[in-house]
């Protein structure tokens, strides 16, 4: 669309003082994906490739951040309905790629500046499923600001069945100037049917300098005017107005069109239906024409919705900690919250001072686990998300060095008793970096890390046949301990039993957080498996129709999968790893709206402190009916104290009860909740 104010944001790089680290696989060598980013329809289906670049590496699994919109399997992609989502190859090496899968109609807007269009060719190159057509610009000298090729462009369009919509290019400085355009493109469309809504066009360098409050109110004043003459109003415009002059919320109600070239997925956190996201060649039209992807089939009455957040909200990134200085302990975790489906990722700018990694998800949130590295001095934590919003925080390693590096261990030798062959032990370190650990006979006992402890590691003894072994411990400051280990000659049949100190453990067992699992108010449930195996397990469900699983990826000292409730009934969920080791336990899935029309929305949703005895209204608004339900996600945090309805309208009091962060959850049919705001405890 020309006279945009159209512009690719260049991410400034701050010079911090300390040179970022190399990945520990080089981008050369690492890994990609034949494409970053596809666009397909409901229905439609295309097919990733996998470009190894000679890195050696195998794809382990594939994902999809949001199944309902695209599934994935062995790099083919099915759109299932109008929305975004991260299609993602892990692989062998640790690494991943993403493709980010648009399931979209695709459409162009065209004005004068296309001059003669043939509408037939385009029409007939079957890519191009609507158009949006310049109505014009101001409305101050009607007979100089109509597009001149408005008449033939919308009766070519609707003469070859392309359904369309309109995009009037605004001036306005005030309410009244707005009025006036609004009537000006009355007076062109002429009660001309649209398929698709009226949008007005803001983005001169006057709209960027006034208040939000003066923006919506002329915004406001064109909308009222176009929908009072019976038909839909939106606004169109750049992630930089939308953040900034168009960002009152008064505006929100309106579906959103933005632009945003040169990207992936453009960066905007809040929902939006439309995206401009570049130029293409069509059939029919000289040159190159405006690229739009539309999220909502306005033609069938408007199935689909609103991108970006999932519907229920903005994306946004918080953290459990804004700062951090590491003590006699080796290890820290924190949490980010996020509604964002993707797992966000996390990186430190030295990790030969400060390592992070990706621990577990809980509840919606993904915990990370910090470590000391080998040297003191301070890293910046960066996180950040699949749409461009980051967080950042120092952290802070003092120079310990004096302290005794001592160790110690939690067995002194070990037999492997009948129908045992794998045995966890914990070893505790004053140090940050794990022991080294090996045996005097593999043929006998093999000896491997196994995970990271609150005050130390631990390590797995597998039992391979008869004999003995002495395993050795070795620490960073050259403190060893041997233990001497008696193995027992493999039974046939299989391997049963077990004991650990750390935990029960045998061979055939993986170890797993989750024993049962019953879905009340959440529809996903994260687990985790311990392993330290390169190959990420599998895991299957006895009864998917009632709970299905699916891997997330990979953490610290694991993997991650994540069961979903699809009804009522219960399944076995199996997980298995690339030893043979398996963990299951029983998921309960809960009966499921069908088609439910209910809806819910806060007049809050930003995070926002709350001093401990003091309380907050939420002001929810329930559509369609249904029996909303509300809740806090930690009561020893904050409580729920009164619920009071007036109308479609529900006031809800909290109350700090002691400091902490936590979630408030509602839902407006039931018991499957969403977070809709984070509290801060103070």
């Amino acid at each position: 669309m020309p006279k945009k104010l159209l512009s690719l944001t260049l991410a400034l790089l701050l010079l911090l003082g300390i040179c970022l680290p190399a990945a520990s696989v080089s981008a050369a060598s690492s890994p990609t994906l034949s494409q970053t980013m596809l666009a397909i329809r409901p229905g439609e289906s295309a097919t990733l490739t996998v470009n190894l670049n000679g890195s050696g590496a195998t794809v382990s699994s594939w994902s999809s951040s949001n199944p309902s919109v695209a599934t994935v399997s062995n790099g083919r992609v099915q759109g299932v309905s109008y929305g975004i989502s991260a299609v993602t190859a892990y692989f062998s090496n640790g690494t991943y790629a993403t493709c980010q899968v648009h399931v979209a109609l695709q459409g162009i807007d065209v004005s004068y500046y296309q001059g003669n269009i043939n509408w037939s060719a385009v029409a007939s190159s079957g890519n191009v499923d609507f158009a949006i057509i310049r109505t014009g610009y101001g409305g101050e000298n009607w007979a100089e600001q109509v597009d001149t090729c408005f008449e033939q462009n919308y009766a070519g369009a609707t003469g070859n069945n392309i359904p369309v919509g309109v995009y009037h290019f605004s001036y306005a400085t005030d309410v009244e100037m707005a009025k006036r355009e609004a009537q000006f493109c009355l007076s062109i469309l002429d009660g001309r049917p649209l398929d698709y809504p009226v949008f007005y066009d803001i983005e001169t360098a006057q709209h960027r300098n006034m208040s939000s409050s003066e923006l919506a109110a002329i915004v406001t004043a064109f909308c009222d005017i176009i929908e009072a003459a019976g038909y839909t109003p939106a606004i169109y415009s750049s992630p930089t107005f939308f953040n900034g002059s168009l960002s009152s919320p008064l505006l929100d109600k309106y579906d959103h069109w933005v632009a945003h070239y040169g990207v992936d997925r453009p960066n905007y956190t809040k929902p939006f239906v439309m995206w401009q996201n570049g130029f293409r060649s069509v059939s029919g039209i000289s040159g190159n024409v405006d690229a739009n992807y539309c999220y909502k089939d306005y033609t069938t009455g408007g199935s689909g919705g609103n991108v970006g957040t999932g519907g229920d909200g903005s994306y946004t990134l918080s953290c459990s900690v804004s700062s951090y200085t590491f003590g006699s302990n080796s290890t820290y975790d924190f949490t980010v919250y996020t509604k964002n489906p993707s797992i966000p990722t996390a990186s430190s700018s030295s990790p030969d001072v400060v390592s992070v990694g990706l621990y577990r998800i809980q509840d919606g949130s993904y915990v990370y686990r910090l470590r000391k590295g080998s040297n003191p001095g301070v890293a910046l934590i960066v996180v950040q998300d699949d749409v461009g919003n980051t967080l950042n925080f120092w952290v802070t390693v003092e120079d310990d060095s004096s302290s005794s590096n001592t160790m110690s261990c939690s067995i002194l030798s070990y037999t492997f008793p009948a129908g045992t062959n794998s045995y966890v032990f914990d070893v505790t370190v004053s140090g940050s970096t794990a022991p080294t650990i090996s045996s005097s006979n593999t043929s006998v006992v093999e000896a491997r890390y196994y995970s990271a402890t609150t005050t130390g590691f631990r390590y797995e003894l597998v039992n391979k046949g008869a004999g003995t072994a002495t395993v050795t411990l070795r620490s960073q400051s050259g403190q060893t301990i041997s233990i001497p280990v008696t193995g027992r000659a493999l039974s046939t049949g299989g391997n049963t039993g077990g004991n650990s100190s750390g935990g029960n453990t045998s061979s055939g067992t993986l170890p797993c957080d989750t024993s049962s699992y019953t879905f009340t108010t959440l529809n996903a449930y994260t687990y985790k498996v311990t392993t330290n195996s390169a190959t990420p397990p599998t895991a299957t469900s006895s009864n998917p129709s009632a709970v299905s699983v699916a891997y997330k990826g990979a953490c610290e000292g694991g993997y991650l999968f994540t069961i979903t409730n699809q009804g009522a009934g219960t399944a076995t969920i199996t997980t298995k790893d690339a030893d043979g080791r398996t963990c299951s336990f029983t998921a309960t899935g809960k009966a499921t709206s069908s088609g439910s029309s209910y809806s819910i929305k806060s007049d809050t949703t930003s995070q926002f402190s709350l001093r401990v005895g003091s309380t907050y209204t939420f002001k929810f608004t329930v559509t369609g009916g249904g029996s909303p339900q509300f809740a806090s996600g930690n009561t020893s945090f904050l409580e729920l104290v009164n619920t009071v309805k007036e109308g479609n309208d529900y006031l809800v009091t909290f109350r700090g009860v002691s400091a902490g962060q936590v979630g408030v959850y509602a839902s407006a049919d039931g018991p499957s909740m969403s977070r809709q705001c984070i509290i801060d405890v103070v």
